[in-house]
């Protein structure tokens, strides 16, 4: 079972990321994710991972409208951080 994480964990998290970066496009990524969890505030929020180690913010509306529009076993969600 999959289940949405507060947003306002998130944001903490992505804040110590950022501080945390040591290159350019860590600092980048981490201030991506952060502005999604600030635009997207109201949603509820699943910070989704692959087994190599990828990481996305998805809301649950985009999530369910992916899987609905998606005629196969496999969903590709577009990116968003």
């Amino acid at each position: 079972m999959l289940q949405p994480t507060r947003v306002s964990l998130l944001r903490q998290l992505a804040e110590q990321e950022t501080v945390a970066a040591s290159t350019p496009a860590e600092r980048d990524r981490a201030l991506s994710r952060l502005e999604f969890l600030r635009t997207n505030s109201g949603e509820l929020v699943y910070d989704l991972s692959c087994p190599a180690g990828h990481r996305m913010l998805v809301t649950m509306p985009r999530l369910v409208r992916a899987m609905r529009r998606t005629p196969g076993s496999w969903v590709t969600l577009p990116y968003q951080s």
